[in-house]
Formats: C-alpha cells, sequence, structure tokens
C-alpha cells in the first residue's frame, strides 16, 4: 500500500507529466521518484509541500504558475486531501478522517 505522500507525489508527477506533454517539450514524464516533497515550516500551509522551484527551467514558467497550474489539474483527484498553490509550492491540506481510516484498514462505514 502506497502512503499517503508516495500517493500525492504520483499524482503531482502524472500533472507535471500532462503539462510538458502540453506544451511540446519533447522531454519523458517526470517519475514519482523525481518529485520532491516537503512537510511545511506552519501546520496552516498545509500537510504536505511540493516546491516548483525544479520545474521552472524546463517548463519555462515561474513556480508560482506551475503551481497553480497544478492545482487546477488536480482539482477533484482522488486522493484523501486537497493540493492548493500556496506561492511557489503546491501543498495538500489531507482529509485527516480518510487518511486514518486509510491506516487503520476502516472503510468509513462506522458498522454499517
Amino acid at each position: 500500500m502506497k502512503t499517503t505522500r508516495e500517493a500525492w507525489k504520483t499524482l503531482v508527477a502524472g500533472a507535471l507529466g500532462g503539462l510538458i506533454a502540453e506544451k511540446g517539450l519533447g522531454i519523458p514524464a517526470p517519475e514519482a521518484g523525481q518529485i520532491v516533497v516537503e512537510s511545511p515550516p506552519k501546520p496552516e500551509l498545509g500537510d504536505v509541500g511540493f516546491p516548483m522551484f525544479a520545474w521552472s527551467k524546463v517548463l519555462r514558467m515561474g513556480p508560482p504558475q506551475i503551481a497553480a497550474e497544478l492545482e487546477k489539474r488536480l482539482a477533484g483527484a482522488q486522493a484523501p486531501g486537497t493540493a492548493k498553490a500556496v506561492g511557489p509550492y503546491l501543498n495538500v491540506f489531507l482529509d485527516r478522517a480518510s487518511v486514518a481510516a486509510s491506516i487503520l484498514g476502516i472503510d468509513g462505514s462506522w458498522g454499517r
């Protein structure tokens, strides 16, 4: 089972790959292992952060623009949480109840 961070890394890699393909840059889509993930310094900034600095030169866009584009692409993603552009970072605010249920192996029905 993938961790929540790994699942989001895969989603971010896919969204970046789509952006690279759309721009016709002729380079391969990134793999999840190429995506840098950090913990934001303050809880109000999110639970998981993806800095976009490294992708700026490749995509010929500023990091805040990349983060904003990925936020749009990941809206409604099938993952526990929501991605939000916060300056040059794409930060994820986790749905903690879903993450806890996943870790505990609970389907969320609570005895139904």
